[in-house]
């Protein structure tokens, strides 16, 4: 089945709320045409786009297995495995929200994701040379895990880093913006924090990747979420490695001592509100 010109729905197809169609066979989105989901469903058993697909709200699906070339954007649910090729795109604008929860999802494009929400249930690869991540004012929701073996770069603003990060390729996290990464980080790569912004760890921190850059970095060594983040005057013999030019914060469990509340070391300003997950 296609969809473009000649094509048994036409080049612009619309599926409302309630509407759905299931192809068993294989689908291919010729380039200049769009499949809208207007909370319908529209299922392939293998599906080539090469046009725009556009999830138009929360109750949108996508099904079956997706190979994209071009463009995937909008807020709804999307069932399919999914290899956003090199060249192509996946984007999430401000205030929209968009699912995946299959596994075995791999990205040699952009994923871009400025204001709005992604999740990944499962697994995502995104892969070295041409697989790249940005974001900005975002929630990056990586339940299964994300293998970044490209490049991943948070700018401006607040972005929340949700799910275990294992980083060969590059983080970079400008723009005097906070990044917070709220699991486990394993860094064989390189993570740079530029001057005038902030990254937290709450998760354990661990591999012999290099930290880089003028930025401020926070860890909050067995943390999670529970406990209040205290700064301590020096690494304890915590083995973290090596840092360059970055100013490196170790925070661990708050414990009621006089010392602790008196501590000369201790940020005054430092909230001691918990971390809920």
């Amino acid at each position: 089945m296609s969809i473009g010109a000649g094509g048994l729905l036409g080049s612009n197809v619309q599926l409302n709320s309630g509407q759905t169609v299931n192809v068993s066979n294989a689908t291919t989105i010729n380039s200049g045409s769009i499949l809208t989901l207007n909370d319908g469903a529209f299922s392939s058993g293998l599906m080539t786009n090469n046009g725009d697909i556009v999830l138009n709200g929360p109750s949108s699906r996508l099904g079956g297995a997706l190979s994209n070339n071009a463009l995937v954007k909008g807020s709804g649910r999307v069932e399919a495995q999914v290899s956003n090729n090199a060249g192509a795109q996946i984007r999430v604008a401000s205030g929209e929200s968009m699912r995946f929860t299959s596994a075995g999802n791999s990205n040699a494009g952009r994923i871009e994701v400025i204001g709005g929400e992604i999740e990944f249930d499962q697994n995502l690869v995104n892969q070295g040379a041409t697989g790249n991540i940005v974001a900005r004012d975002a929630k990056l929701r990586f339940n299964g895990g994300l293998d970044n073996e490209g490049s991943m770069g948070l700018s401006f603003g607040t972005t929340d880093v949700f799910g275990d990060i294992d980083n060969t390729g590059s983080v970079v996290i400008t723009g005097n913006s906070n990044a917070t990464f709220y699991d486990d980080y394993i860094n064989n790569g390189i993570t740079t924090t530029s001057i005038g912004s902030n990254a937290v760890f709450f998760g354990s921190v661990s591999g012999s990747g290099s930290y880089i850059g003028g930025g401020t970095l926070f860890f909050c060594k067995n943390n999670y979420y529970s406990n209040i983040c205290t700064l301590k005057e020096n690494c304890e013999g915590a083995a973290l490695p090596a840092f360059s030019r970055s100013r490196v914060h170790l925070l661990g469990p708050f414990q009621s001592r006089p010392t602790d509340r008196h501590h000369p070391h201790r940020d005054r300003h430092q909230s001691r509100r918990s971390y809920p997950r």
